[in-house]
């Protein structure tokens, strides 16, 4: 079942985009992503990608100064984006 973006905002469901630029997401792909971070032991990583990517309001990503404040994180604004861009690097050399 497809989903439109503007009608969800939460984690455990999945995105697709506005139906006015209808370019679906792969749904498949994005599941196994967030199972990958689930896994990580530093439990920050899966709240940092959900707040950024997945609670943002009306579809959009939601401010690295809003995601380093949410409970459970206690980062600065760098130290967020650090952990973040670590685990993409990480993500894509496993990936070679």
């Amino acid at each position: 079942k497809e989903i439109n973006c503007c009608e969800i905002n939460c984690p455990d469901q999945l995105m697709y985009n506005c139906p006015e630029q209808y370019n679906p997401v792969d749904v498949q792909a994005i599941s196994e992503a967030m199972k990958m971070i689930k896994s990580e032991k530093d439990k920050r990583l899966h709240k940092i990608f959900t707040f950024r990517y997945l609670e943002g309001k009306g579809n959009n990503l939601m401010p690295w100064k809003d995601v380093c404040c949410q409970e459970g994180i206690n980062l600065s604004v760098q130290g967020c984006i650090n952990v973040h861009n670590e685990y993409i690097k990480k993500i894509r050399k496993e990936k070679k």
